[in-house]
């Protein structure tokens, strides 16, 4: 019995698209304003009025959306400040430290 094996073509590379390619290059205007194009406006969901956060390392500039610094900021942070609430609660609250009330 004869076999038929049929060779698929090998599928062509996808052109890529140049706005995916994360270097876009914009002018800063007379007011200091900067226009970030369309389709990133639209990938990142930055709608009008979304508050971005302007980071400085060294000569590199990075914006980050408010909302996102934020949630970093609580993942990291959260753990230590629940500890130093919890903290300051077993110290305010010990009834040894009433006695200096009375002096």
């Amino acid at each position: 019995m004869r076999r038929l094996v049929f060779a698929l073509p090998e599928a062509r590379p996808k052109k890529q698209d140049p706005s995916h390619d994360g270097v876009h290059v914009v002018k800063v205007s007379g007011k200091g304003q900067i226009v970030i194009p369309k389709d990133v406006r639209k990938r990142h969901l930055l709608e009008r009025d979304t508050d971005l956060v302007l980071f400085e390392s060294g000569d590199a500039l990075v914006l980050r959306k408010k909302a996102d610094v934020e949630a970093i900021l609580r993942n990291e942070f959260g753990p230590l400040l629940r500890a130093s609430e919890e903290t300051l609660k077993e110290l305010l609250g010990n009834p040894e430290d009433d006695v200096w009330d009375r002096v």
